[in-house]
């Protein structure tokens, strides 16, 4: 089912990537380069970049967000599938630059959660 507002969620999905952790500086870097990824290449590279990061954190980030994604597109695939990230996608624009802006947009809000961490602990 489709989110009625959008942005709302995004922020949903950002405090529940971030809750419970502790280091503010592994979340810093990984966002700040995830966002990156997904600005220059889009969506299919920024789960191809969290898929080779090792660590809780980037499995977090990928399994929310793919989350978010199959909520409002109602993707069939229980789990990040990236050949399911790219065919979802690949033929239809309206909807790729739509899984593009949730995506950032959850990545803005997922930014300043992070601010709020302690850092190095």
């Amino acid at each position: 089912m489709a989110f009625e507002n959008i942005d709302l969620q995004c922020s949903l999905k950002a405090a529940e990537i971030v809750k419970g952790a502790k280091n503010q500086g592994d979340w810093e870097d990984l966002v700040n380069r995830a966002s990156a990824t997904l600005a220059l290449h889009g969506p299919y590279a920024f789960f191809l970049y969290l898929e080779a990061k090792k660590g809780d954190e980037a499995r977090k980030l990928k399994t929310v967000a793919y989350g978010l994604l199959k909520e409002q597109f109602s993707i069939k695939a229980d789990r990040v599938e990236l050949p399911t990230v790219a065919a979802e996608f690949s033929n239809d624009l309206p909807k790729l630059l739509l899984a593009r802006k949730l995506l950032s947009q959850t990545l803005v809000y997922l930014k300043y959660h992070v601010k709020t961490l302690e850092k190095g602990k």
